[in-house]
């Protein structure tokens, strides 16, 4: 049984590779951005929003006044910066404007053992605090995670009692794993193979197995107390009824030993086995393509079910630029009422030297139905049929574009855009950059020093602030158009 050991791990081995090249994916974006962050560079990110113009179809403004207010809400710009400029310092701000008019911006950065800030709120000033206080929260929470980093060893550890259980019941077990050397055709998803692996487990196995298991964690007081459990009953396994189901794994392994289709069900093993989970993996190379495929379903109990599939395609000379899509589909009737769920998110990627392009769309649709034959014909029962037909759309479609300036910099201007019911409501436009830093400049500037300040001191500071906020929105109202401030009185 030792061979039976051997090849199942190295069958789910190399399912796990074959996951992990679906996955896998270099960004030029990514690829760019710490490089200009280890350089020193300043990164900013810029956001703004964009209206688009088939809601002037709508009526709800005038045409001038609908173009005025979408030249002004491209107009407002938010962007964030950050800084490391060496080792141990780091830099961040940020700024709101209304097209070249700044509103309100403000900067941080490290100095030492201490945090200094300025902002256009406190015009002149420049506030320093005791960095020491201000990461004493953010220490705690480190010391609190390797705490529990700590635990996780402990369990990690504790795993292996957990493992050499699953083993010698794969070593005692008879007819666990049985080879095929029949070869398979290829399918237009799948490659063709020379042999099959089949793994198949009874709920009579399972059930051993579970009870191994379970009278190991009874004894286990440490993993008890991290799962927060008091006792472990025994019994409740010890009277699970096995279905007459089976657990049923075969792999596919082409004639260079590689994984190149997996089929799975998972039925119900106990009770009444009406539940049941199938899986399936299937990986194609033909005319320097890759292709992958996952696909699982979910029956419920009743007429429930769940679909998932993730499809991904790759031209083999350049593996970082794949095209693929996921998607999700749910489906549940009950009596008098069934509600649909789809939801797809297809995606692609242009990748060259210097330049890389992103488009994606994710799409939802949702219907909902109730069944109202019983409900008579007055205007009551129609209008509540009516009412009963939910049905609702919503797509995002994404776009991106990245360049790169020179050895370290780059620019990525991307869009966000929302669809709801067939109809273009606008997009979220955003521009991430990256360029030298320029360090702040607080010559002349009063130094305050906030633990010095007393009471009386800080009020004088809030108030300040205050008045600062309060001249940044009106002048953030100065600068809205005087037809589109009428429809807000």
């Amino acid at each position: 049984m030792k061979r039976t050991q051997n090849t199942v791990l190295a069958i789910l081995l190399a399912l796990l590779l074959c996951m992990a090249q679906v996955a896998q994916a270099r960004s030029l974006l990514s690829d760019r951005l710490e490089q200009a962050f280890d350089a020193g560079r300043t990164i900013e990110a810029s956001i703004s929003l964009d209206l688009d113009d088939s809601l002037a179809m709508l009526g709800l403004l005038p045409e001038e006044t609908f173009a005025m207010a979408q030249d002004f809400l491209r107009s407002v710009v938010l962007s964030v910066s950050v800084t490391q400029p060496a080792e141990n310092q780091m830099e961040a701000g940020f700024a709101l404007r209304i097209g070249d008019a700044p509103i309100l911006d403000g900067r941080a950065w490290t100095e030492g053992d201490k945090f200094a800030a300025t902002t256009s709120l406190l015009p002149g000033k420049t506030l320093i605090l005791d960095a020491v206080e201000i990461s004493q929260g953010y220490q705690e929470s480190i010391e609190q995670i390797t705490g529990q980093l700590g635990d996780l060893q402990g369990l990690g550890e504790s795993a292996a009692n957990y493992l050499f259980i699953i083993f010698e019941w794969m070593e005692n077990t008879e007819n666990l794993v049985t080879t095929s050397q029949e070869e398979t055709p290829a399918t237009p998803w799948r490659n063709a193979s020379v042999e099959s692996h089949t793994l198949r487990v009874t709920p009579e196995q399972l059930k051993g197995l579970l009870m191994a298991l379970a009278e190991a964690l009874s004894q286990d007081a440490a993993l008890m107390q991290a799962l927060s459990m008091t006792g472990f009953p025994l019994e409740e396994i010890e009277q699970l009824v096995p279905t007459e189901n089976a657990a049923e794994w075969t792999f596919y392994v082409d004639g260079d030993g590689e994984i190149t289709g997996v089929t799975g069900t998972i039925p119900a093993m106990f009770g009444d086995g009406e539940a049941q989970a199938r899986f399936s993996y299937d990986r194609l190379t033909e005319e320097g393509v890759l292709r992958h495929r996952i696909g699982a379903d979910f029956k419920e109990p009743g007429a429930g079910s769940t679909a998932i599939t993730l499809e991904t395609e790759s031209d083999l000379t350049i593996p970082e630029a794949p095209r693929g899509s996921v998607g999700l589909q749910f489906h549940q009737a009950d009596a008098g009422s069934t509600t649909q769920l789809s939801l797809l998110h297809a995606y692609g990627r242009t990748l060259a030297p210097d330049r890389e392009t992103l488009e994606s769309q994710t799409m939802l649709d949702l219907q909902n139905h109730l069944d109202m034959t019983d409900a008579g014909d007055s205007m009551d029962a129609l209008l509540a049929s009516m009412a009963a037909a939910a049905n609702f759309s919503a797509a995002l479609d994404f776009a991106s574009d990245t360049r790169a300036k020179g050895q370290d910099d780059f620019r990525c201007e991307s869009a966000l855009g929302l669809n709801i019911m067939g109809m273009q409501l606008g997009r979220m436009l955003m521009t991430l950059e990256s360029s030298a830093h320029i360090p702040a400049n607080t010559a002349g500037n009063i130094t305050i020093d906030m633990a010095s300040l007393d009471e009386a001191g800080l009020e004088a500071l809030y108030e300040e602030l205050q008045a600062g906020l309060m001249q940044a929105l009106m002048g953030a109202m100065a600068e809205i158009p005087p037809e589109l401030m009428m429809m807000f009185q």
